[in-house]
């Protein structure tokens, strides 16, 4: 099951759990590109009263080639 899934089937068993017990499901929003959340304080917010912000730090790479000589 996935996180989603067991934050959604434990409201429906239990409309009034608490945002604290979903932050044990679903601690955060995931980047599947590889960003990372600076804090969680955002996160407590958009779960306590719906809106928040959240701070991201992008990841990157950087690949060198060399010039192929013809």
């Amino acid at each position: 099951m996935t996180d989603i899934t067991k934050s959604v089937t434990l409201l429906l068993e239990n409309p009034e759990t608490s945002y604290e017990k979903l932050l044990k499901y679903i601690p955060g929003p995931d980047f599947p590109t590889g960003g990372s959340i600076i804090g969680l304080q955002g996160c407590n917010q958009l779960y306590k009263i719906g809106q928040g912000s959240i701070v991201i730090r992008g990841k990157t790479h950087f690949e060198h080639s060399q010039k192929s000589s013809k």
